[in-house]
């Protein structure tokens, strides 16, 4: 079986290969968050554009439509975000219902465990779940949102 030779140039060539590949990945990574801004823009530039142009028929000028749009889905965004702040005592409440619905879901699901000698109780498991990390990863994601609006209030 004859073995691959390789010459200097082919490993040297490949390594500055992996070397602009790491230069590239290192950027893409550095630019996230602004590469995810044009991703936004351009897919809603694509998805509105059928809008506008209908909307251009009626003799007003496409920049002004654009505004119009964009202020359309800003009052949007925020009716949506004042709503789920709304409704945030709600799924506190739900929340705590929920851990005595997950308890009697849990004591069907034991059987099975049961039967193989392994006991956990589901009210152990239940202990096992933090009921309030729920109401505190819909905090956290509010909050981002928040920032996000902050940071990029010039977009809008």
């Amino acid at each position: 079986m004859k073995t691959p030779v390789f010459s200097d140039d082919m490993l040297l060539n490949r390594m500055l290969l992996l070397a602009a590949l790491a230069i590239v990945m290192m950027g893409i990574h550095l630019a996230a968050s602004i590469l995810s801004i044009i991703l936004l823009s351009l897919f809603l530039a694509i998805v509105l554009e059928p809008v506008v142009a209908l909307l251009c028929r009626t003799r007003l000028l496409r920049s002004l439509i654009v505004v119009l749009l964009g202020g359309v889905l800003f009052m949007l965004l925020v009716y949506v975000l004042l709503r789920m702040v709304a409704a945030l005592p709600e799924l506190n409440q739900m929340s705590l219902q929920m851990r005595s619905l997950l308890t009697r879901q849990l004591t069907v699901g034991m059987a099975p465990l049961q039967e193989l000698g392994l006991t956990l109780s589901p009210e152990a498991a239940m202990s096992l779940i933090d009921h309030g990390q729920f109401l505190g990863l819909i905090t956290r994601v509010l909050s981002h949102v928040s920032s996000f609006f902050h940071r990029h209030w010039w977009c809008f």
